[in-house]
């Protein structure tokens, strides 16, 4: 659910690489960076008529490994967005600052990986 206070952070798995695993299968899948996925996002609103503003946040926002944004995507109602990406591609979500008040919108995400 995306409302009033919601965020997520912008990670680097890569950061992790220098961690040694005990489990080999473990430490293959880290090794195959080549892999891409379809992200699926849905958004489902509150019936109040009225449609999420940018400028409430709560937008998400794809970035490629330099942090250039690619991609952003701001909630709409009944609507499924299609996002075919790599493996260096991130994705977060701009926290939803007071002008969203009691708005709130259901997010469902989906992630198919091709290989």
């Amino acid at each position: 659910m995306i409302e009033q206070g919601s965020y997520s952070l912008l990670t680097d798995r890569n950061s992790e690489k220098g961690h040694k695993t005990e489990d080999p299968e473990e430490e293959e899948e880290d090794e195959n960076e080549d892999t891409f996925s379809l992200d699926v996002h849905l958004f489902i609103k509150d019936e109040d008529g009225q449609e999420w503003s940018e400028d409430w946040g709560g937008y998400l926002v794809y970035v490629d490994e330099t942090g250039e944004e690619l991609q952003r995507i701001t909630p709409k109602h009944n609507c499924a967005t299609l996002v075919y990406i790599d493996s260096e591609t991130k994705l977060f979500m701009k926290y939803v600052n007071c002008l969203a008040a009691d708005k709130l919108v259901y997010h469902l995400f989906f992630k198919y990986f091709v290989s």
